[in-house]
């Protein structure tokens, strides 16, 4: 059965910080948009920062780009959805479905979307608000290397573009 709630193990208020870090090392995302990019259990780092890392944190917004095989495969929803709702740094989520019926009209802050996250699905975030970006992936190494392609080709720099 899958989780569609917040994981209870992890702390609901903590304190803000201005650096996120990841196995590829620490970063700075203070004054930034980050584009969180994520597919299967790559997910998990993602909701750390989401929830856990970020939380409270100022002139920060994260853009959830997220992937999954099915929509029963999609993680804590009802998280994702209160968050987005909150005041919170979570801007904006997008579910990607590769396999099996979506409900694209389905109402709610959080969208969903039939395929996969593609240039399409990063460029619309991307064109969609201001500079300067910074985008986080994790997932397949194929998944993360034509998402990293198509950060850069919105202009995202190399160093910018962190894969976990």
């Amino acid at each position: 059965m899958k989780s569609r709630t917040f994981p209870a193990h992890l702390p609901r208020n903590p304190p803000a910080r201005e650096t996120c870090s990841c196995t590829s090392g620490e970063f700075d995302v203070a004054n930034s948009h980050v584009l969180l990019v994520g597919a299967g259990s790559g997910l998990t780092p993602l909701y750390q920062l989401i929830f856990h890392q970020t939380a409270g944190a100022k002139n920060l917004s994260l853009y959830l780009l997220d992937g999954s095989k099915t929509v029963d495969d999609i993680w804590c929803e009802d998280a994702l959805e209160q968050a987005v709702a909150a005041p919170s740094p979570l801007t904006s989520v997008a579910h990607f479905v590769s396999r099996g019926a979506v409900d694209t009209q389905k109402q709610g802050q959080i969208l969903y979307n039939a395929g996969r996250v593609d240039h399409g699905a990063v460029r619309k975030v991307v064109n969609a608000a201001g500079k300067p970006w910074k985008a986080l992936l994790c997932g397949p190494p194929k998944f993360n290397t034509e998402v990293a392609k198509a950060c850069r080709a919105c202009g995202m720099v190399k160093e910018d573009v962190i894969v976990c």
